[in-house]
């Protein structure tokens, strides 16, 4: 069996640096491309003169940056093309394996369920299991979220129209990290198998079902936000099965890209805002078809 790694890198050296070094320690025989996005401080090229005496990884540095699913599908499409591998994982430079036996697991869950696309149970730094929305909403609850961007020029105004609980999170941040640890002890979620569901995408896993389809991974319309949705209706759309599985499990130390570049609150939002307005817009296009 044959295992793919795409890892989308800009700026965070040290995350591509641990990314690699935990397959190479829980993978056997991994085959590993880096897409640099363009990372205007070198550290792509540096990437590439770390491992250039490594045949299994390959480092391939874009002319611009190219959003999340542009740069994804970069990767994945040389996978594709050059390998022939059972599964292509597309994965943050932020994740990191950590457990042995990862192709194992996904081999024997395969051929349980079949899916197009696995996404694992993701740990934090602090432990807790990340959180994420599995539902995929209707029509009007993505205009809604569209005029919430529209409407709010500021991160000011975006947390007023949020309510409280996310003024919260942002004020009291260890706080409430200690409110939402406390509460998966108590309710478990994300701790069950879900199927058919809108998947996180920090780390997604693509079976042959879906690479046999498909010449890229994301829809590449977008430059960031909303992948994971307009992914739902694409697999829907050729039948394909989503899987969330606690069988595997990650690490996710979680938005160190685009911290590293934003550290300003304002800045930001104001780069989710205009990137969320435009995905919105791609994906209430094709509710509305």
């Amino acid at each position: 069996m044959s295992i793919g790694f795409e890892i989308l890198h800009y700026q965070t050296i040290d995350d591509t640096i641990a990314c690699v070094a935990s397959i190479s320690e829980h993978i056997k025989a991994p085959v590993i491309v880096i897409v640099d996005n363009a990372s205007p401080n070198q550290s792509g090229k540096k990437l590439a003169e770390l491992y250039k005496n490594q045949n299994n990884i390959t480092v391939i540095s874009s002319e611009e940056n190219l959003g999340f699913a542009k740069g994804s599908n970069l990767g994945y499409k040389y996978l594709k093309e050059h390998f022939c591998c059972d599964f292509i994982c597309c994965i943050n430079n932020d994740t990191q394996l950590i457990e042995d036996g990862f192709e194992t697991k996904l081999t024997e869950i395969y051929n349980a369920e079949h899916f197009g696309v696995l996404a694992p149970m993701v740990r934090l730094k602090d432990g807790s299991v990340q959180s994420f929305n599995p539902i995929f909403h209707d029509l009007d609850y993505y205009h809604r979220e569209l005029k919430l961007y529209k409407n709010n020029e500021s991160f000011s105004g975006y947390l007023r129209a949020n309510g409280t609980l996310l003024r919260l999170m942002f004020r009291f941040p260890r706080i409430m990290g200690a409110v939402r640890k406390f509460r998966q002890r108590i309710k478990k979620p994300y701790c069950s198998n879900m199927k058919n569901v809108v998947l996180h995408g920090c780390f997604l896993v693509f079976s042959k079902d879906y690479t046999d389809i498909f010449d890229d991974a994301f829809d590449p319309r977008t430059f960031m936000y909303r992948e994971e949705e307009l992914l739902y209706l694409r697999t829907r759309a050729y039948d394909l099965t989503t899987l969330y599985s606690t069988d595997i499990c990650i690490r996710h130390m979680e938005n160190s890209s685009t911290n590293a570049v934003y550290s300003d609150k304002e800045a930001k939002y104001q780069f989710m805002r205009e990137n969320q307005i435009t995905s919105l817009g791609i994906l209430i296009g094709e509710l509305q078809k």
